[in-house]
Formats: C-alpha cells, structure tokens, sequence
C-alpha cells in the first residue's frame, strides 16, 4: 500500500486480520498497526526511494514471511475487538440516557 494520506486503513486491518504481513509507508495510522521488522515492514515516507527500501528489507527476509504473518494476525486481534461494530453500539448504549418512551 503506497499512500501518501491515509487514516487507517481498512485494506491494512482486513490483510493483518488474514495473516499477511504489509509494506506501508509511515503514514496516519499505519505506523500504530504495523511494527516495522516484526509484523511487516514501514518505509520511512511515501516516496518511490523510501517503499523501494523497505520492499528490499522484506525481499531479505522473504524465508520468514509466513511468520511476520502470523505476529501481524495476532496483534491485530489484541488491538480490534472481534466484533467491533457490537462494542461500538455497547459503548454508545451505555452513554444514553435510559426514560421512558410515552
């Protein structure tokens, strides 16, 4: 993923929820999900230079792919509730105030 803008990604929640490593530039919220050389890899900007470096770094460890796949999987767990639009209505249920409909 190359983008230059980006909050974050949902392409980047479902790829680490499927156990694939990704190689995103240090933008919005990649940098929160992805731990560089542990979980995938970030290039330090979205220029052709920087994502060319860190294609390279993961070219190198191409042999450990399956594994950077399976930290992704397991980190992304701990961070994005199963269910999240359920913990969402929970959470927004709990701040309403609860009268009587007449």
């Amino acid at each position: 993923m190359a983008s230059r803008s980006e909050g974050t990604p949902l392409v980047l929640l479902e790829a680490m929820m499927s156990g694939r490593p990704a190689i995103v530039p240090r933008v919005g919220g990649t940098a929160e999900l992805v731990e560089d050389g542990v979980t995938g890899f970030l290039a330090t900007a979205a220029t052709v230079e920087a994502i060319d470096e860190a294609l390279e770094r993961a070219w190198q460890r191409r042999s450990e792919m399956a594994q950077f796949g399976e930290r992704a999987a397991s980190a992304i767990r701990q961070k994005v509730p199963p269910d999240p639009a359920a913990t969402l209505a929970e959470k927004l249920l709990a701040e309403c105030p609860r009268t009587p409909l007449t």
